[in-house]
């Protein structure tokens, strides 16, 4: 009997994850739920080709993905040559298809399902990292974004404060914060001002983007996969920060002009 692969907590998709991408493709299937069918996403369709001829470096180009839950079927389709691998941040990937990406030397990379068209590898501005968590989890997640292999974030420091004060010293900042308790941290981080969320899945980030535009995303790595953690951050910074939306801006405005 063949043994079946090995995979690590990092590469664990959750039965519910997959179940919920299965019923979205499903959902997207279904004439009745459109009135254009012929609209339904073919997971089969070609990169486009300002996609197709996007390089991050001389010997990675990048195929995009536009489905919602990529299978193996899907992962053996990526043509020979291509290193890397664009997904929404929706997206669910199958044991099998990772291990079989891995294989193949093809690394996943986020896309912005809003700005699909725009695969930079960062958006313009400054990240940085806080760990309040002294959990091994919260270490490993710091080490992953910040660490010499890492993602490439700054380390602002280690309390609400230090955070703070790196926000505080330019603009265009944003602050990833791995919490311990992750509604404590946002409130403190509302109470000096600043929009801060807390992100419990990849899924969540286009649309706490685009209706929140926050200033810091609050996650507990102690209470998800650290591959989680990783999509989360990864498909923030990204996207990079939509504009604040007009209601907000008036709220905002309205207090100040109550002090």
């Amino acid at each position: 009997m063949t043994a079946l692969p090995h995979f690590s907590s990092a590469d664990q998709t959750t039965p519910a994850q997959v179940a919920a991408a299965v019923l979205a493709v499903l959902r997207e299937m279904n004439p009745a739920a459109s009135a254009k069918p012929a609209s339904v996403v073919n997971h089969q369709t070609k990169v486009p080709a300002v996609l197709a001829n996007h390089t991050i470096n001389s010997d990675s180009s990048i195929h995009y993905f536009p489905g919602t839950l990529l299978l193996e079927r899907h992962a053996l389709e990526v043509p020979r040559g291509i290193h890397e691998l664009a997904i929404s941040p929706r997206a669910v990937i199958t044991p099998l298809a990772r291990e079989i990406l891995r294989k193949n030397g093809v690394s996943v990379r986020l896309a912005s399902a809003f700005s699909a068209g725009s695969l930079t590898a960062t958006q313009p501005g400054q990240w940085a990292i806080v760990r309040l968590s002294v959990s091994a989890q919260g270490m490993a997640a710091e080490s992953l974004l910040a660490g010499r292999t890492g993602e490439g974030w700054e380390i602002a420091g280690h309390t609400v404060d230090e955070g703070l004060s790196w926000l505080g010293q330019g603009p265009n900042r944003y602050l990833g914060v791995l919490a311990e308790v992750a509604c404590v941290a946002v409130w403190r981080l509302a109470k000096a001002g600043i929009r801060a969320a807390e992100v419990r899945s990849g899924q969540d980030v286009e649309r706490v983007v685009k209706y929140f535009a926050p200033q810091s995303f609050v996650v507990e790595p102690g209470r998800m996969p650290i591959h989680e953690v990783k999509q989360i951050f990864q498909a923030w910074r990204r996207m990079g920060v939509a504009p604040v939306p007009p209601d907000l801006m008036a709220d905002q405005a309205a207090k100040e002009a109550d002090r």
